[in-house]
């Protein structure tokens, strides 16, 4: 696999497999610049008109963004993103997935070949901390022992394999599962699972902590 630091921006990482990859993006343009470099993957422009705050529209920019250059970098052909029936971004080509992140000034993407992704960029804050109950089962609560980095990695973790599911109705406590290493560092892997109608598909996951950011996703090949 092939990983890369950038030590200027836009890009700030980027890791590239023979059947996945995914890269971070660190939001320094322009609404009208992004509006230019987006447009190769943006399929419905409705949907960002309708994004009110700045802040907002510019990251909705940059993750299709980090798209496009993904793509290219991935050797794929860009093409307009739509969603399907439950939300999740996918391209026309059905053997290349994508999923989209972003959070604070960062936005990311990540693609896998024939298998279904999902990424999620998270802040670490202690308003976690209380929210623990709502997506954590009592195993998975008791092993973050009210630490917000722990807290901060499975509810990233959680988001990201929601996205990969690409299916409404789970619950985060009971349909979603983590399993995370005793200690975490900058980069690791760990395993997540998901029940799927009366049985748990289980797959690897992968972090990246990014300054006071996890960044969580399906491990990429």
């Amino acid at each position: 696999m092939q990983s890369r630091i950038f030590a200027t921006m836009p890009v700030v990482q980027e890791e590239l497999g023979q059947r996945g990859g995914w890269l971070l993006w660190e939001i320094t343009e322009s609404e009208a610049t992004l509006k230019q470099e987006a447009a190769a993957c943006v399929g419905n422009w409705a949907e960002w008109e309708e994004i009110t705050h700045a802040e907002r529209r510019r990251a909705w920019l940059a993750a299709r963004r980090a798209a496009v250059v993904l793509a290219e970098h991935m050797g794929v052909t860009p093409a307009p993103l739509y969603k399907d029936g439950f939300g999740k971004p996918r391209w026309p080509h059905d053997d290349w997935s994508v999923s989209l992140t972003h959070a604070g000034t960062y936005a990311a993407a990540l693609m896998h070949y024939r298998q279904p992704s999902g990424i999620d960029l998270e802040l670490i804050r202690p308003k976690l901390v209380p929210l623990a109950p709502k997506y954590l089962s009592a195993e998975e609560q008791q092993d973050a022992c009210d630490d917000p980095t722990r807290l901060c990695v499975y509810w990233s973790a959680k988001e990201a394999l929601y996205k990969l599911h690409g299916r409404r109705r789970l619950s985060f406590r009971t349909d979603l599962h983590i399993t995370l290493p005793g200690d975490l560092h900058e980069r690791g892997d760990f395993r997540g699972a998901y029940r799927h109608e009366t049985q748990w598909e289980d797959l690897e996951m992968s972090y990246r902590r990014i300054g006071n950011y996890f960044l969580t996703f399906n491990a990429v090949e």
